[in-house]
């Protein structure tokens, strides 16, 4: 099956700029397919922080009913064909609506997330939904027999991938130099571990920079205060702070059994030094003491920040040479996007 001209996508997500889901709708539509775009956006913001928390949480309320009752009124009031529905992370969508969309659209049913979504972000409406999808994307292998468990006809394990077009070695300009420099920089957001690992980083003498939602609350009792930069940096931004950074930290969350993250690619990505937690996957994409470097414990990682930092030439090549793995491996967005597209077409064929 090839791409023509009638392979109408309906893409249902969070589409504001900088998202990864925004970033994978602009490959598919790269690649030949007609987008039809669906914003969650506002569903997923909505402007009571009460009512937000308790919708996130329990996957309740009046964002949740919005949302489905919005899409099905907007595949309704559809005029052209669809030939396939891409949903990324529809924890909210419930099963019931995806049934009017496929019973009105006739389309082939995708859904994809870089996220877990059974061991954490968990929700009903997905789970009951699982049998519905014709084919599932999971970047989590520790979830893969649980999506069997849970009735799923077609499960795929996939590995992440980042914006290459945004996340690129570059030269910087010099107010983004004095913004974003710093020996080590770590983006994401709060976690006890992340902070765990970060807070004797800040306090041996280290200029380092964190940026990420959920930390400014937690600045006195980390002793992170000097460390904190902001509450996020999304699009040019984040691939700016990463080229700014002497050192790109990579933890890895201790909610789940995770073993990689997007920042495992958008960190070599960016032509960074990547030093991140020591696992076999880690290993297996970047050659340790190669194309990048890890570490096990907290002592390990100050030493090889420290060391790293004193010995520039050792540290550009193993970025250099983990910034051409990304080439060589096809760690972007679009050639990832082009295995998925390839799975899609044989199953729908």
């Amino acid at each position: 099956m090839k791409i023509q001209e009638r392979n109408n996508m309906l893409y249902i997500g969070q589409l504001w700029d900088g998202c990864t889901c925004r970033q994978r709708m602009l490959v598919l539509e790269s690649l030949g397919f007609k987008i039809i775009g669906f914003d969650t956006t506002d569903y997923m913001r909505h402007p009571n922080r009460i009512v937000r928390s308790l919708s996130h949480r329990l996957n309740v309320g009046s964002p949740v009913k919005m949302l489905n009752d919005s899409l099905i009124k907007f595949v309704e009031q559809l005029q052209q064909p669809v030939d396939f529905i891409w949903i990324d992370k529809g924890k909210w969508i419930k099963p019931e609506t995806l049934i009017v969309l496929k019973n009105k659209l006739k389309a082939f049913l995708i859904h994809y997330t870089p996220d877990p979504q059974l061991f954490a972000n968990k929700s009903v409406f997905f789970q009951k939904s699982i049998p519905l999808y014709d084919i599932l994307f999971t970047t989590k292998p520790f979830e893969v027999e649980k999506y069997r468990d849970l009735g799923a006809g077609l499960i795929k394990l996939v590995s992440q991938s980042y914006d290459g077009k945004k996340i690129r070695p570059k030269e910087l300009e010099s107010a983004q130099v004095s913004r974003y420099r710093a020996d080590a920089t770590f983006i994401g957001r709060y976690e006890k571990h992340y902070a765990h690992c970060l807070s004797p980083v800040a306090g041996a003498g280290i200029d380092l920079k964190i940026w990420g939602p959920g930390w400014r609350r937690r600045l006195r009792k980390y002793r992170i205060k000097n460390a904190f930069s902001g509450d996020g940096v999304w699009g040019e931004d984040y691939g700016t702070a990463l080229n700014a950074a002497c050192i790109g930290i990579g933890l890895l969350s201790k909610l789940i059994p995770e073993t990689t993250t997007t920042r495992t690619f958008e960190i070599p990505g960016s032509g960074t030094f990547m030093l991140a937690e020591r696992t076999e996957e880690h290993q297996a994409l970047f050659k340790e003491g190669v194309e990048a470097e890890y570490f096990s414990d907290l002592e390990e990682l100050r030493d090889k920040i420290r060391f790293y930092l004193k010995h520039r030439e050792k540290r550009e090549k193993i970025a250099a040479a983990g910034y051409q793995r990304c080439l060589k491996s096809g760690y972007d967005h679009e050639t990832r996007m082009k295995q998925l597209v390839n799975m899609v077409f044989q199953e729908a064929a």
